[in-house]
């Protein structure tokens, strides 16, 4: 959830509200009931639940808010108290709310959610309209550094560039992030985007050891090296955005990578004429119930070893990731397990985002 709105929610609500299926805000004037904070089954919180009443008998009311998961959980109103048990009716007689004043602050929830979605979407459009005329002038830059990359000695581009003045190389590199995150930034507000233009051929470890060379700066910074394994001579057909997913992937795998520990690039040609990837980096073990969270939106998790002040982000760049793999028809995996190395007695954990890219498949 967005953080602006979560802030509206906390403030507004006076009923315990359940968000995202998983995050439980308590009123600020009606908390849950013990029944229903000692509840086992949790039937709430499960995805599919429909139903006005869980088996305690205490109300659910799901807001209705496009692309927002908000209930009203653990109430007991005029139309619910009869799905009590007798023994809790009489003890929360006294706790019962009016069917048509949970509606009524329903109803003004909506407003305020939806009304803040608003102002956020036409922030999001203006932010992205201004960088319109940025894109042209980026582009030239770039272009202009190449031609000067083409004029150093060696036979390939990757020569060419690897023996080019280093001021060169860095404009190179700061022009190219700045391109991806303008990207990054379209795809936000226009997820449609992702699948503008055709499908096109590519050579995936030319890709990812494009990005490792614009990343190495940032890497070495924290004493790590970015190593590609195996090799791929399959070219599966993507659309321009795919560069995004990897440029996400490996920016996050040095964001929550700890230092002086190596991130490696798996890459491998199938049977299929399918390209799997895996990035594997040594971070902080994610646990158990975060693991499902990691691709949503807004999500971020900041272990206590790492200094969090310094790890920027909203938590969309693996939601943008996840996005652009679902257009192009697979899904990242996702697992994280401890290694044998530890940091100040912690078990580091051994993190794989992994992914098989289909040679052509339209979605």
């Amino acid at each position: 959830m967005n953080p602006e709105i979560r802030s509206i929610v906390e403030n507004m609500t006076i009923f315990p509200i359940l968000v995202d299926n998983n995050d439980i805000i308590e009123g600020n004037l009606w908390t849950r009931p013990m029944s229903c904070l000692n509840c086992i089954s949790k039937e709430c919180q499960q995805a599919n639940f429909s139903k006005k009443f869980c088996s305690n008998g205490f109300r659910v009311l799901d807001l209705n808010i496009p692309n927002e998961n908000l209930k009203f959980i653990g109430i007991i109103t005029s139309i619910s108290k009869n799905a009590l048990p007798n023994t809790l009716q009489k003890k929360y007689s006294s706790k019962t709310l009016d069917e048509k004043d949970l509606l009524r602050w329903a109803s003004k929830i909506q407003k305020c959610v939806m009304d803040l979605k608003q102002i956020i979407n036409t922030k999001q459009r203006e932010y992205i309209d201004g960088f319109h005329d940025i894109t042209p002038n980026l582009t030239l830059i770039i272009r202009n550094a190449e031609e000067v990359i083409k004029k150093s000695g060696g036979i390939s581009m990757e020569d060419k560039f690897e023996n080019s003045q280093p001021e060169i190389q860095t404009l190179y590199k700061s022009a190219e992030v700045l391109n991806q995150q303008l990207r990054f930034m379209s795809y936000l507000t226009n997820p449609d985007s992702i699948k503008y233009g055709n499908k096109r051929p590519t050579t995936v470890y030319k890709l990812i050891d494009k990005m490792r060379k614009i990343f190495k700066q940032a890497a070495t910074k924290k004493h790590i090296d970015l190593k590609i394994e195996g090799n791929s001579y399959n070219t599966p057909k993507v659309y321009d955005s795919f560069g995004i997913l990897i440029f996400i992937l490996l920016e996050n795998a040095i964001k929550y990578s700890y230092n002086s520990q190596d991130i490696v690039i798996s890459i491998k040609d199938l049977g299929n004429h399918n390209v799997a990837v895996d990035f594997m980096s040594y971070g902080p073990i994610i646990p158990e119930g975060e693991k499902n969270k990691i691709f949503d939106k807004y999500y971020r998790y900041v272990h206590a070893s790492l200094d969090s002040d310094k790890i920027r982000g909203h938590g969309l760049g693996l939601y943008i990731a996840s996005l652009i793999a679902s257009k192009h028809g697979f899904k990242i995996e996702y697992s994280s397990e401890a290694s044998t190395a530890s940091k100040n007695g912690t078990s580091i954990g051994e993190n794989h985002f992994s992914f098989e890219i289909p040679s052509d498949t339209e979605s």
